[in-house]
């Protein structure tokens, strides 16, 4: 497993100044998050799954959040707009 790359800072600043809207949200389990997913992929909205490290009482390997977008908020809220803000 690849570990991610933090930006340097110029590339994070730029990216900060694009992005619209970074929000959390709770889903039950592991499979209602595959579903989400499946369904982002199926309208073309690019996706990243994190697994854990297992460093923590998380088990190495479970999947712990998944990354949605970017996209219109219009077509994330069609994936994403019944989930509860954490």
């Amino acid at each position: 497993m690849r570990e991610p790359r933090p930006y340097p800072p110029p590339k994070r600043a730029a990216w900060k100044r694009r992005v619209r809207h970074v929000g959390e949200l709770q889903v039950g389990d592991e499979s209602e998050m595959a579903g989400l997913e499946a369904k982002a992929q199926a309208l073309g909205i690019p996706t990243y799954i994190v697994h854990d490290a297992g460093r923590t009482q998380i088990a190495a390997g479970s999947q712990t959040v998944l990354a949605i977008g970017p996209a219109p908020k219009s077509q994330l809220d069609t994936v994403t707009g019944h989930l509860k803000l954490l």
